[in-house]
């Protein structure tokens, strides 16, 4: 999928790259490839056609969703936002009703 999340676009690599050192370095000096740490989320999937202004508003329908104890433990970030991600997994491509999106919650500890 191609991960949002503030303003940043991230990729998921294929498994077969099992190390960083693996992974193709971009051509392009303004991208970089990082390694992220495992990390709790709670998701919900959506269709449709997507971007960002959507992506808030599914976020405040899913929160209403969460299981107290997910709720208790969901991230934020320095300015107090909920910290999360939407997926986009389709090429622009597939018919609205036919593309698989996700909204990833942060959950900490």
């Amino acid at each position: 999928p191609v991960m949002h999340t503030e303003g940043r676009m991230m990729f998921t690599m294929p498994s077969k790259y099992t190390r960083l050192e693996s992974v193709p370095r971009p051509t392009n000096p303004d991208l970089a490839v990082r390694e992220i740490p495992a990390f709790e989320a709670a998701v919900f999937p959506y269709s449709g056609y997507t971007n960002e202004s959507d992506a808030q508003r599914k976020l405040a329908e899913f929160v209403k969703r969460l299981r107290p104890d997910h709720a208790r433990r969901v991230l934020k970030n320095q300015s107090g936002r909920i910290q999360f991600a939407w997926n986009a997994f389709d090429p622009p491509s597939v018919p609205a009703a036919m593309r698989t999106n996700e909204i990833c919650i942060w959950l900490g500890k």
